[in-house]
């Protein structure tokens, strides 16, 4: 693997998976897979160590904030771009090149605008024009999903484990959105919708409390223009450039 030429070596896309990961970083990673394609630069969406060979262009780590395995720190050891994205873990020390492409508390107010600048759509979303200037979040319980105050023939209300085809059309289709901190929130805000926003967990409940107060005193909209995945793709072409 180690004499395979610059443009037959793979990009791997290294994804969390399961119920502790939700369905965002695949998603996110996915989109990400087949836009590298799109660009000529081979591409692998994985979610095991072992589908990673021994001479990759690069990874791509989007597995919220675990720590690099001893595999991965080899490889970065021998020259290979690691790049991690959104870790807050003890993966932020380790990972040679650290991308922050969602907001978080711990940024400064122009951190966040940079990083809504780099959210990662699929082409569903950011081949259409951005609307973000037009959302608007609004806090709610868990309580007020179950009483069923929200239910309506243009509400899309959004849980773990939907199809992701089927609901990107229904999400854009929709006029209201009910979803938690994470990649449908960011999708609904690209489409300009009427979000309202819980908490599964109460780390998420700090996060949707803290985003909606933010989103709705900045105007931040303008950041969003959809082109998050595509300045990734160059930063990720840069490191292989430069290696």
């Amino acid at each position: 693997m180690r004499n395979l030429p610059p443009e037959e070596r793979l990009v791997y896309c290294f994804a969390g998976k399961g119920p502790s990961f939700g369905t965002g970083h695949m998603r996110r990673m996915k989109a990400l897979s087949e836009l590298l394609h799109s660009v000529g630069i081979k591409s692998k969406l994985v979610t095991q160590q072992s589908e990673i060979d021994s001479c990759p262009a690069a990874i791509v780590f989007d597995r919220r904030d675990e720590s690099l395995s001893d595999e991965i720190i080899k490889l970065q050891l021998s020259s290979i771009p690691v790049v991690a994205l959104d870790n807050r873990g003890p993966g932020r020390g380790q990972a040679g090149q650290i991308y922050d492409t969602l907001p978080h508390p711990d940024m400064n107010t122009e951190e966040i605008n940079i990083s809504i600048g780099r959210i990662l759509l699929a082409s569903f979303f950011s081949e259409k024009p951005t609307l973000a200037h037009k959302a608007r979040l609004h806090i709610i319980s868990e309580s007020d999903i179950k009483a069923g105050i929200f239910e309506g023939e243009k509400t899309l209300l959004h849980k773990p484990g939907i199809e992701i085809d089927q609901f990107q059309q229904k999400l854009f289709e929709s006029e209201k959105v009910i979803t938690y901190f994470g990649q449908t929130l960011f999708e609904a805000i690209y489409c300009g919708k009427e979000i309202h926003v819980y908490g599964m967990t109460d780390y998420h409940r700090h996060l949707a409390q803290w985003f909606t107060t933010f989103w709705n005193s900045n105007q931040s909209g303008h950041y969003f223009d959809g082109k998050g995945t595509e300045k990734l793709i160059s930063f990720i072409g840069f490191l292989i450039k430069s290696n």
